[in-house]
Order: C-alpha cells, then structure tokens, then sequence
C-alpha cells in the first residue's frame, strides 16, 4: 500500500486499525474516540479566515467545513464519522493534552549550572500549537511557542540601556531565537514516542530546548547550520508558516538562529543529538 492509498484509506475509516510506522504519518492518524467538536471552533475560525482569507461556513458540523478539515489533514472520516486527526488536535484542539498526552512543554528554571531539587520554575506549559487572534491580528489568547516565551522573559533578566531618551531592555536571549527554537521542537519532534513532553530548561549560563526523538531521515546537526531542509510533520510545519512561526524557506537554524545569536552575544547555538533526544543549547 503506497502513502497516499494509506491516507485514503484513513481519511474514509477512521476505525481502520492501520498502524502508522513512519512518524510523518503518526500526525494523520485519528484520535481515537474523539470527535473533531474538541478542535476549538474559535481557532480554526480565526484561522481560516483571518490568516488564509478563506470564506467559511459558520456551522462547524456542516459539511462543506467538514471538508476542510479533511483537506488539510485536521480530520479524517465523512460527516457524523469524523474525527480529528493528533495534527489537528495539536494544532487546534481546545485540550490537547487529555487527548495527546505528549503535546506540552515542561519549562524549568534552575539557579546554577546543573540540575537541582531546588528551581526557580516549574511549569508544565500546554494548549494548542496556534494562538487567537483578533481580527487586527493582536493576541487573544498565547500558543504553546508564545508560553515558552513568556516563561522565558519571566525567569530572566532583562539588561537596560538608553538610546537617546529612551529605555530599551536587551534579554538574556533573542525572543526570535527562542521562538525559533521551540517552534522547530514543537513541529520536528516524533510525537509516536509517548510519555514525554518537549524540555524548556533555563540553567544561570544556557537555555536548553530538548525534544524527544532523533533527527528525522538523513538530517544531522550539520545539515540543519547548512540549511538542509527537512520536515517531519508537514502538516503542522503548514500551519505554522502561515502564522509566521516557520521561516518560510525551511532554514531557520541557518537563517535566524545562528546570525541571531552572533549578533546577540557572538556565541552559535550547540545542535546536539544523541540517540534518544535532540537538543538545541544557546549560551547566555
């Protein structure tokens, strides 16, 4: 059975028992006993009409939106039999991690160098991958990478300085190269491997962003300084460009985080792959 029959075949049953071995296709497999109700409605509203310019039903069981769901791998099944696929419930859904219990992010600040029972922070951060917008584009309500964020300028600090008269604070590290970072953890990562979320750790010299799994394909910490492109999850690397999360030329470690960082403190991050996990360490 070639992908695309595999995809069919899914799209028509979603009790089709067929077991996904390839982790680009764990996204578009259905949430079993979910129905595609536990995609937030406001989200995809925003989504599909604010960010694609897309005209849209307002009935969220009617067919024609249906489809779209279908189409852009969020759902698999027809009307009355849909459910939405672990894509559309990272992306979308209203809870993702009742229903994908791997979808978060474990964010933790240490004082010192190394790991300790003693942190300044521990948070378990989750939601959906996309944020809420309004209709001027203004944040409503934060995504998982506007979180990370957010964790991140609360538990550093900030260095002031005058241009002119006015203040203007430097951080510990750039918000491009944090957002970078964890959006290519949250859509590279193997999301098959159960039982662990991504890693957000702020240690007194670095910040480390962890994700479960090695490298997809031939991808290697080399390729990726060059601007080997490579995608994982397609689906959620889509959705993700049109919000501007994912550099559009698929080299974002080459294009933002390596110059971002040398501007920022004349360091590159460290790309580190072992046999069960991949990290990306910036150095403060």
């Amino acid at each position: 059975m070639t992908r695309s029959e595999l995809i069919e075949l899914i799209r028509n049953d979603e009790t089709s028992g067929v077991e996904f071995k390839r982790d680009d296709e764990y996204g578009l497999k259905p949430v079993q006993g979910a129905e595609a109700t536990v995609l937030d409605h406001r989200r995809l509203q925003n989504y599909f009409a604010h960010v694609l310019g897309w005209s849209t039903p307002g009935d969220p069981e009617s067919e024609e939106w249906i489809t779209q769901l279908v189409n852009l791998d969020l759902a698999v099944g027809k009307r009355r039999r849909t459910a939405p696929t672990v894509n559309g419930v990272l992306l979308f859904g209203s809870d993702p991690k009742r229903l994908v219990p791997q979808s978060g992010i474990r964010a933790i600040c240490y004082a010192g160098e190394e790991p300790d029972y003693a942190t300044r922070a521990d948070e378990d951060l989750r939601g959906p991958l996309v944020p809420l917008l309004d209709r001027g584009g203004a944040l409503v309500e934060p995504g998982l990478v506007d979180q990370a964020w957010d964790f991140v300028r609360r538990n550093t600090t900030p260095a002031a300085r005058l241009e002119g008269l006015r203040r203007v604070d430097r951080w510990e590290y750039p918000k491009s190269v944090i957002r970078e970072a964890v959006t290519n953890a949250l859509v590279h990562r193997d999301y098959s491997i159960a039982g662990t979320d991504i890693a957000l750790t702020i240690y007194s010299n670095r910040l480390e962003v962890t994700s479960p799994g090695r490298l997809p394909n031939t991808v290697t910490p080399e390729g990726m300084r060059s601007g080997m492109r490579y995608a994982r999850n397609q689906a959620l690397v889509n959705v993700m460009r049109d919000y501007g999360y994912v550099d559009a030329r698929g080299m974002g470690v080459r294009i933002k985080m390596i110059p971002g960082m040398r501007e920022h403190n004349g360091t590159e991050p460290d790309l580190i792959e072992d046999e069960y996990r991949f990290t990306v360490r910036l150095w403060k």
